[in-house]
């Protein structure tokens, strides 16, 4: 789920970049941030709504991704897949341990999507 709610409709859409803070925060070696558990589970919800329930999985990760497992069209940008986002998830799932497999399946899976 995301990791922060506001109460809005659409506001509890699953977003890919929902973590790019905290990725900031460890690639710039600056700590590991405060909500090190919150983090790790938006990364799972990321992972299962956001790449693997879009495009069977064979496309890196969608913008935004609603709880129901269908892609977000409340905007244009939410219903795509972004290169910089892509990378940025899968080095912010590659900083927590034990997310490696699916950094790699994000990056390997959405790389041939680039060359299409």
């Amino acid at each position: 789920m995301p990791l922060f709610f506001s109460g809005r409709d659409l506001s509890n859409s699953v977003m890919s970049d929902q973590c790019a803070g905290h990725w900031f925060l460890r690639a710039s070696g600056l700590g590991d941030g405060e909500f090190k558990e919150k983090i790790r589970s938006a990364l799972k919800s990321v992972y299962e709504l956001n790449v693997m329930s879009f495009a069977g999985g064979h496309m890196g990760a969608v913008n935004g991704m609603r709880p129901e497992g269908v892609p977000d069209r409340s905007s244009v940008q939410s219903d795509e897949v972004w290169i910089g986002v892509v990378y940025g998830l899968a080095a912010t799932m590659i900083h927590e341990v034990g997310l490696h497999v699916q950094a790699a399946y994000t990056h390997v899976q959405f790389s041939p999507t680039l060359y299409s």
